[in-house]
Parts: C-alpha cells; structure tokens; sequence
C-alpha cells in the first residue's frame, strides 16, 4: 500500500519554476518566484546588495521605474520585472513570504554583455593568391547591431572599391554574423582587420599574406591559423624542396643520419631565408592601403 505524501503547511515555493535568471545587458529580466498555498500573506522582493526592498505584493517601493510587479493568478506566480537591465542590476534578489519568520527564496540575475569575436584568433596566415576570409560574431546583443562595418588599417572596408573582388555578407539576428571575403590576396591586403558593429565592442584579427617562399615546419601545433592556397593539407608548396633534397641525398648512397641531418639543414636555411623575405616585403608594403 503506497503511503500518502503530507501536505504541507503554510506557503511554500515551487523550486522547480523559481530558478535563476540570465539575459542580455539592455534587455528585460522577468525574475520568477511560484508561491502554492500563500492564503493571505504578502509576497515582497528585495534586493540583496544594498537591502532595499522593491516591492510588495503588486505594490512598487523604488523610484526606479524599471522594476515592476506582476502577479499571475493562474500560476501563483509573483513576478519582479526589470526593464532595461543595466549591469549594476546583477546580483541576488530575494522573493520573502510575510510568515513567522519570514519565509525566503533566493534568485541570482546573470547579465551578459555583448561580445566581438573574429573566429581564427588573434593572427592568421594565408598565402598569396589566396582567399582571405574572415568571420565576424557579434554575441549577447539586445539589439542587432544597425551598421557593422569592416575597417582594414583603420579604414572601412567597400565591396565595391576598386580594387575588386571583395564581398561583405552580414546576417542579423540573436547572433549577428559577418563574413569578409578577399580574393587573390597580395601583401597590400596584409594588416589589421577589425570588424566594428554599431552599439558593441570591435574585434581585431592581423592577417600576414605570405610569400611563397614562406613555409611552416609541421611539427607540433602551428603558431598561428594559416589558411588555403598551400598545397596539400594546406602545406606551402615549398617544403617540396626539401624533400626532393632528402630523396637525391639518399638515392646517392649518403647514410641515413647524413640524409637527416642535411634535410634539416636545408629546412632551417629556407625557414630562415622565407621568413627574413617575408618580414622585408611586408614592412616595405605595409604602408600601402587597400584600395577602396
């Protein structure tokens, strides 16, 4: 025979439909506190920072017009609405039942600030000839933003300049994205891109146009993000040298710790070589802005 469960006495709150809350910082916050059985006794809200109480049943006790009280008779819900979140309206809130003593239930609000990301991190590389593409996320948005723009050395980036073949793609919404596409990218294109939306924070990404005599040494994770043009598995052609170096060296009968050591020789020498190449050509083109 199954036991029957006690009924409980006195107003208590539903856990289950009281949880804390997150938003987005501009938004309005709805914190929720279910009371079951409350018969006549008040339902207040406080603010646990600075111990000032709000409101009192549907009754408001601040001069903050952003903060509210709702009751919902169906539900038995009492509801502190705060409009216009602000950042300084983090924290804990407490939902008080006017028992002997007091009966209370905590809330925490969570606000969320809007956030830029470039995908790919704070550096990437791409070879010459290549496509430069770059991914903007605007995050925890109240609004989506009403122009972003791309900026590259500090001036905006058009898909109608004339230097061509530059495509901007935006799409609105809770999570805005952008995608900056370049093609046949040349060391003018090389610099600092930074994706700029309207009401948040920019997002800076530097993009370095290498030449083809620059190579990376695959061992271990790369340094940076490095993207297409490159050869298989994204490997600038180049590293083909060093390899026919090691097949010559070994099919003349050199032993294998001399074919080894020779290719990494030569390896060094070309890193060395691609990358002192690479740093003059950049810093000697760098002051060359992109066409727009």
């Amino acid at each position: 025979m199954l036991e029957s469960i006690p009924r409980r006495k006195g107003p208590w709150v539903d856990l289950e439909y009281s949880g804390n809350v997150s938003t987005v910082l501009g938004k309005t916050a709805s914190l929720r506190c279910r009371v079951l059985d409350r018969g006549n006794k008040t339902v207040s809200w406080i603010r646990h920072r600075d111990l000032h109480l709000l409101t009192v049943d549907q009754y408001t006790y601040t001069s903050d017009q952003r903060f509210q009280a709702l009751y919902e008779p169906s539900t038995g819900d009492w509801v502190l609405i705060v409009g216009s979140v602000q950042l300084r309206d983090r924290g804990v809130y407490e939902c008080q039942i006017g028992t002997t003593p007091p009966t209370s239930h905590f809330v925490t609000l969570e606000i969320m600030e809007p956030r830029t990301e470039i995908l790919g991190g704070e550096d990437l590389h791409i070879n010459m000839g290549s496509t430069i593409n770059l991914t903007c996320l605007v995050l925890y948005h109240a609004k989506s933003p009403h122009t972003l723009l791309w900026l590259h050395k500090g001036k905006e980036v058009h898909y109608d300049s004339a230097r061509g073949g530059v495509t901007v793609l935006t799409e609105a919404g809770e999570v805005t994205r952008s995608a900056l596409l370049i093609q046949k990218a040349t060391i003018t294109d090389a610099g600092n891109y930074t994706c700029a939306p309207a009401g948040a924070e920019p997002a800076t990404t530097r993009v370095h146009v290498l030449h083809e005599l620059y190579i990376f040494i695959d061992i271990g994770e790369h340094p940076a993000a490095m993207q297409g043009g490159a050869g298989v598995g994204g490997r600038p052609q180049t590293i083909g040298l060093v390899l026919v170096a090691a097949i010559w060296a070994s099919c003349v009968g050199l032993p294998n710790h001399l074919v080894l050591y020779l290719t990494m020789v030569m390896s060094t020498v070309l890193m060395l070589l691609s990358f002192t190449i690479h740093d003059l050509w950049e810093t000697l083109m760098q002051a060359t802005p992109l066409h727009t």
